[in-house]
């Protein structure tokens, strides 16, 4: 990802982010930095980097790939550089290989909403390097055009950000998929790569949410329910199991569900990044309650986490 931060400050939100090792290219100026976050229980061997490009090797139980993880110019005249660099790459390259990040080029006119139309030779350079290291992108879901300027012609989308892999790596992992997500505090859409081998099959499982020990309704219902509805129950794990039936069916009358809370604020707020009718103190609201729901998300995940 693009940085556009000091090399303390990322190292400081990768902490926080609970990442355990990480590699930094430091920005040049005001733009550019790259970084790379993982953690202890995946192998990642650096095998180079620069200003746009941090190439890796990652192995992760029995997966194993090559990934470079890529920043393209933002001046077209000076995006042909990496280009060339990643054709030599793959000159030697053998075994799974992914790419990924904001390449800052699309491949035709047709992953371009608005603005000027570009001629088919601009295109080029970016099909070459493609074809020459024998990428495509993987299936996706969600819109693709994943940045949304406001420019002074009106507001343009581009596919700027891609994942890409070679034949060997798409044979390895057919079930895998990049998810475009909505838009939130960048005017990039965030993208969620899911490496599969094969589909799988998805079960429930009953999780204490700790959030709702904060909802005083939820408090009394759980506490009458227990001393009057289920006190001829003699089975301790009976009552828990019919106390846990009645804590499901709270949430789902309540739609107490920050995934769900998020998915819709995101999508508000993509819609209205995207409206230049829309006033700049709603944008500011939606972003705050988007900020609030990725809170009460992360202490879902934490507590879920904990009981595995």
């Amino acid at each position: 990802m693009e940085t556009k931060q000091s090399d303390d400050y990322v190292r400081d939100v990768g902490v926080q982010l609970g990442y355990d090792q990480m590699k930094i290219v430091s920005p040049q100026g005001l733009s550019g930095g790259l970084v790379v976050f993982w953690k202890n229980f995946v192998s990642v061997s650096c095998i180079s980097f620069d200003s746009r490009l941090i190439d890796i090797h990652v192995e992760y139980k029995a997966f194993q790939f090559y990934l470079s993880c890529v920043y393209g110019h933002p001046i077209p005249s000076q995006r042909n550089h990496l280009w060339e660099k990643l054709q030599r790459i793959a000159v030697h390259r053998l075994g799974p290989w992914m790419m990924c990040g904001d390449f800052n080029e699309i491949l035709s006119n047709a992953e371009k909403k608005g603005g000027r139309i570009r001629s088919e030779s601009s295109f080029r350079n970016f099909r070459l390097m493609m074809e020459t290291c024998d990428m495509q992108d993987i299936r996706s879901k969600g819109n693709p055009f994943n940045w949304v300027g406001n420019t002074r012609s009106g507001i343009v989308e581009c596919c700027l950000d891609r994942v890409l892999a070679n034949s060997e790596w798409r044979r390895l992992y057919p079930a895998s998929e990049t998810k475009f997500l909505d838009i939130a505090e960048s005017d990039h859409r965030p993208l969620l790569v899911i490496i599969e081998y094969e589909e799988r099959i998805k079960r429930g499982q009953f999780q204490y949410d700790k959030r709702l020990c904060q909802e005083e309704d939820f408090v009394e219902t759980v506490r009458h329910f227990w001393k009057h509805k289920s006190s001829h129950i003699q089975d301790f794990s009976v009552k828990l199991k019919v106390c846990r039936t009645e804590m499901a069916k709270w949430k789902r009358r309540h739609r107490f569900n920050s995934a769900e809370d998020i998915q819709t604020i995101r999508t508000q707020l993509d819609r209205a990044l995207r409206d230049p009718t829309v006033a700049a103190w709603e944008i500011r609201s939606l972003r705050a309650n988007l900020n609030k729901a990725y809170h009460n998300e992360e202490v879902f995940w934490h507590v879920k986490s904990r009981n595995k």
